[in-house]
């Protein structure tokens, strides 16, 4: 079938389910078929003493790939016309006559083995039942070497992206993840002193004193910010609701005391403290995250710094007209009467609508100073000055700023303008990772670890000793709810769920290659058993014994941070056919690369019961391209380019052709 929209010949889904039924043309003996099979012979002696010596590619094992997005970039009106005949050679109209579908199909062959030396000649076409012209099958090598000169990849290039395809197969994980420095600092032995305590706790601990101090600096915080007004309790309204407070109180990794008060949100009366529209903000992910990361190694001039905005829920503006009122917060008796209540001028931690207030005052104030946001992430701003780019990311009150220096530093002062912050300096931490940068003239390599929740491991979960396991789980692990399984008590589950909660953490972050294994946790929390915590204590295990490691950005190529350079995109999929032996659904698998740098990595159980491993590698071929379109989109939102096509790398050849159909 003709398609205008891309000017080739397509092969409909009839012609495929034909396929299946492959007869010999009447006329066509055994005669005729060995005749076929000399010239074949005959043809292929003849392009061997024709090709190159044979290289290492053509030795390697293929990977099939998708050609993806294909219909974001024009091709070139030469290469259309090229496709065209070969693929209407492939596929001839029934109608055509014989004679004239052998020369489609000759011309075809030789357009080919113009266009890509050393490629093995195309069998000839054989016909259908229904009289139909079927196209033999290509090989990878044979597709990826036809498109060489249009699309501009030399055959080392091909080579060497055959290179690192095997080398990732070869061994996975370790692609995306090295030994790097655990590197734990501060005022703590043990991660049970990080806990949050309330009012009553740090006050009967060693440190009393200190948190007294801690409880008087959070009143000059709130003094600062005009973040409460004294009233009389016979002036407040008849009906008020008067709500209570707590407070939380936690001991920095670094050894800092920081104490907050909280109002009790779930008190709040809905339609009189709060409106539906008023109680969730957006923060950044992961994945926006690693890209900036990753064009922060590409670009030599570039530094990232992080500021954070001091108090930011006292900084934000109540902006539909609420009144609350709360008593007066423990510890701070002695500064206000007995009848007196206090009224909110600001939206403190813990009202539903605190971080909502504070986002849209910092979108008003980013946008003030003739900042953008991008359409795909509500959270990542960013401004072209004198053709040099700046952006920013931000975690709650957490802003990641980069750019050139000069840029980054008129960023501060834009942010500084609106509030009152505090410059932590250089990029070292965020969102509970440490992230190391090291800067060479080979390329640049940003490493992400967690130190202190690997020791967290350790200190809080009484892990059986022995020879720790040298992979997060073991073979064909599946875990099922089993009828006859001992379930876990109430203390024995919730040591799951915080465990499970934690490696979740720590794969999203810097642990991809416990990811599909804590997916199998993750999907046992509602009624864990025995079998599940020893699967999760054996992760652990793995996570300790190998606590060195940590997720590598480490990007090819180098960008000025200036328009005109494009950015490459690629995945990877496959899938687990049938895995889950109780529904029977199939895991994907996939990962997602800007620049050969990791940004996207997933592992997930696919929604849906598929029939077939064509069915199952397609679903988790669609997952990753969905993966690739976002990041697609996250650059292009800045006004950056990519390099398309971009291709999706699959290991199933159904699923290639009904992709590419």
């Amino acid at each position: 079938m003709y398609n205008p929209e891309t000017r080739k010949t397509v092969t409909t889904r009839d012609v495929i389910w034909m396929k299946r039924m492959m007869y010999e043309k009447k006329g066509h003996g055994k005669e005729s078929s060995s005749e076929e099979e000399n010239e074949n012979r005959d043809s292929d002696t003849d392009t061997e003493e024709e090709e190159d010596p044979p290289t290492n590619l053509t030795r390697r094992r293929r990977t099939k790939r998708v050609r993806f997005a294909e219909h974001l970039e024009e091709i070139a009106h030469e290469s259309d016309r090229d496709d065209e005949t070969v693929e209407e050679a492939a596929v001839e109209d029934t109608n055509e006559t014989e004679h004239n579908e052998e020369e489609a199909i000759e011309e075809s062959t030789n357009t080919s083995d113009t266009r890509a030396r050393g490629r093995a000649s195309i069998p000839p076409a054989s016909r259908s039942r229904a009289g139909r012209t079927l196209k033999p099958t290509e090989r990878l090598i044979e597709q990826m070497q036809a498109r060489a000169e249009v699309s501009g990849i030399t055959a080392a290039d091909l080579q060497y992206m055959q290179q690192m395809m095997d080398h990732l197969n070869e061994d996975d994980v370790q692609a995306d993840v090295m030994g790097v420095g655990a590197g734990v600092g501060g005022g703590f032995t043990n991660t049970t002193e990080l806990h949050v305590l309330n009012y009553k706790q740090a006050m009967e601990s060693e440190d009393r004193e200190e948190w007294k101090k801690e409880v008087k600096n959070e009143k000059n915080r709130f003094d600062t910010y005009k973040s409460l007004t004294p009233v009389k309790r016979n002036e407040v309204p008849n009906g008020t609701k008067i709500m209570s407070s707590t407070w939380a109180m936690k001991r920095k990794s670094n050894g800092k005391l920081r104490g907050k008060l909280n109002l009790r949100g779930f008190e709040q009366r809905y339609g009189e403290h709060f409106v539906s529209t008023s109680i969730s903000s957006p923060v950044t992910n992961a994945t926006t995250v690693r890209i900036a990361l990753t064009m922060l190694a590409l670009c030599p001039g570039w530094i990232a710094v992080i500021e954070d905005v001091e108090g930011a829920f006292l900084q934000g503006e109540f902006t539909d007209g609420e009144e609350i009122y709360i008593e007066v917060p423990q510890g701070w008796e002695e500064y206000y009467d007995d009848d007196t209540v206090l009224l909110l001028n600001v939206p403190i931690y813990g009202t539903k609508q605190g971080a909502s207030c504070f986002y849209k005052k910092l979108v008003k104030t980013v946008k003030g100073k003739m900042y953008q946001r991008s359409p795909a992430d509500p959270c990542l701003y960013y401004r072209w000055k004198e053709g040099r780019l700046v952006m920013m990311l931000s975690w709650i009150d957490d802003n990641l700023i980069m750019g050139y220096p000069e840029d980054v530093d008129q960023f501060r002062k834009d942010i500084e303008a609106g509030f009152k912050c505090k410059f932590e300096g250089p990029l070292k931490e965020y969102v509970g990772s440490k992230i190391d940068m090291t800067r060479r003239e080979s390329g640049t390599e940003i490493k992400i670890t967690q130190p202190v929740l690997v020791q967290s491991l350790e200190d809080e979960f009484n892990l059986p000793e022995g020879k720790p396991p040298r992979v997060p789980a073991t073979a064909g692990q599946i875990l099922i709810t089993e009828p006859g399984g001992v379930n876990l008590d109430k203390k024995g589950s919730k040591t799951y769920r915080s465990g499970t909660a934690k490696l979740m953490y720590m794969m999203q972050w810097s642990r991809p290659d416990i990811y599909n294994s804590v997916r199998g946790l993750a999907r046992r929390m509602a009624n864990p058993q025995e079998r599940h915590l020893k699967a999760m204590q054996g992760c652990m295990r793995y996570v300790l014994a190998t606590r060195n490691r940590g997720l590598l950005i480490r990007p090819e190529g180098t960008w000025n941070g200036k328009e005109g350079y494009k950015f490459r995109i690629h995945g990877r999929s496959d899938s687990d056919y049938a895995a889950n032996i109780q529904d029977r659904r199939s895991i994907s698998g996939g990962r997602t690369f800007l620049n050969v740098a990791p940004v996207v990595f997933r592992s997930a159980t696919q929604r849906f019961v598929t029939l077939s491993v064509t069915e199952a590698e397609t679903a988790a071929g669609v997952m990753v391209a969905q993966d690739m379109m976002y990041v697609y989109r996250i650059l292009t939102s800045m006004g950056l380019e990519v390099e398309l096509p971009m291709l999706l790398e699959m290991d199933n050849k159904g699923a290639v052709d009904l992709a590419n159909n």
